[in-house]
């Protein structure tokens, strides 16, 4: 846990005050990193889990109930863990544009899942979503994502919903890092996984940017079109001296010959 990281609320059944204490069940946590590293997660079982952390089995069920307790606290630690990152990457890009900041929120994001990856995922797999998993990590990047939006406001259209956008963002920044962090192909970089996502999140706010207004231009009237050309004299007054010679030959009585028969 980095310097100044904010310490999670870890679930035991009894929770330890002493220091020693404290060091028991953190050395119980730290076990389960060891050997997923070294033997892999299904080696990871209650007496595994003892015998690493150099506890007795009575020990670490004085804190856990079971194997699932002790990935329930582990989950707590790392959602801990992302939301002291997410603050910090919010304070870092305070003074940048939103791109800037979704970027970094993508960045840390990444840094958590990539740092104990095979913890990751087995809390993945061993604990879905649905089980009231992430909710504290949904609320603190939700709330994170409010105060960027609010802080570029003058950067996005009037129009836009801000809890859609939150809502979108959220979703696209957890499976974004998951991928880049989790399921990067083998030819794939970090740094170029983490330029595309971040070319995602980029083209997504950028549909809601502000537009400048366009402002009608009114051109000067020129000579060539408030005087008429010759030709288009011509053909109006050619038009004008057919009507009246129309109408007056319509007018005109028929005249009696001169001509003796």
């Amino acid at each position: 846990m980095g310097p100044g990281m904010k310490k999670a609320h870890i679930r035991t059944i009894r929770r330890p005050r002493q220091k020693r204490a404290r060091q028991t069940v953190e050395a119980i946590l730290e076990a389960v990193t060891r050997i997923l590293k070294r033997h892999g997660a299904g080696a990871v079982t209650t007496n595994r889990i003892a015998e690493t952390a150099g506890v007795s089995i009575g020990s670490l069920y004085q804190y856990f109930r079971d194997r699932r307790a002790i990935l329930l606290a582990l989950r707590d630690r790392h959602v801990a863990e992302m939301a002291g990152l997410v603050e910090r990457a919010l304070l870092a890009s305070a003074g940048g544009d939103l791109e800037e900041t979704l970027r970094g929120l993508l960045e840390a994001m990444v840094e958590a899942h990539a740092r104990d990856h095979e913890l990751y995922t087995l809390l993945l797999l061993e604990l879905p979503q649905d089980a009231a998993g992430d909710d504290g990590l949904d609320q603190r990047l939700g709330q994170a994502l409010r105060l960027a939006l609010a802080a570029h406001g003058a950067e996005m259209d009037e129009a836009r919903d801000v809890e859609r956008l939150v809502f979108v963002l959220r979703a696209l920044l957890e499976s974004l890092a998951h991928a880049v962090a989790l399921r990067r192909p083998p030819g794939v970089s970090r740094q170029a996984a983490l330029d595309e996502a971040a070319r995602v999140l980029r083209s997504y706010v950028g549909s809601y940017a502000r537009r400048p207004r366009r402002r009608t231009v009114r051109r000067a009237a020129t000579p060539s079109s408030t005087q008429s050309s010759p030709r288009a004299k011509t053909a109006s007054n050619g038009g004008w001296v057919a009507s009246r010679m129309t109408r007056s030959r319509a007018g005109k009585r028929p005249v009696a010959s001169n001509r003796r028969r």
